[in-house]
């Protein structure tokens, strides 16, 4: 991920971005805090398919509670577009069951993997709404 953030956390100006676990997962890192490197050496999962997204929609989660989690954005064309879901709809149900307590991590896993049909219950303007979110990979 690259940062275009001008304050907040990863507005650092010594840091242009984060490279997350599903792209440190391919490889064996190592650090060499003498000359303040990193080096990337490929393992086997180095050619794995790389789904970047398969829902169109990015959660977060605020309060000391973080939950539940609230729609920040909906991709265009996108599953989560298609199944009607909108920015600020907060996420109740996946599948029937709660996301009361669900970390943002485990609520990406449910809904993170291609092919998939999930029943969604979701809060609009103080109204309960079910939808049906279909996840298909979606080209960044």
């Amino acid at each position: 991920m690259f940062t275009e953030d001008t304050a907040g956390l990863r507005a650092n100006p010594q840091s242009i971005g984060l490279l997350g676990m599903e792209v440190l997962r391919r490889f064996r890192v190592i650090f060499d805090y003498s000359r303040s490197r990193i080096y990337l050496d490929s393992n086997r999962s180095f050619a794995e398919p790389f789904v970047y997204d398969v829902n169109g929609l990015k959660l977060r989660a605020n309060g000391p509670s973080f939950s539940p989690p609230h729609v920040a954005s909906v991709r265009d064309a996108s599953p989560g577009s298609e199944a009607g879901i909108e920015v600020s709809d907060v996420v109740l149900e996946i599948d029937g069951k709660s996301t009361s307590g669900l970390s943002l991590e485990k609520i990406r896993k449910m809904l993170g993997r291609p092919g998939e049909t999930h029943k969604l219950t979701i809060s609009r303007k103080e109204k309960t709404l079910n939808t049906v979110l279909r996840t298909r990979e979606l080209l960044n």
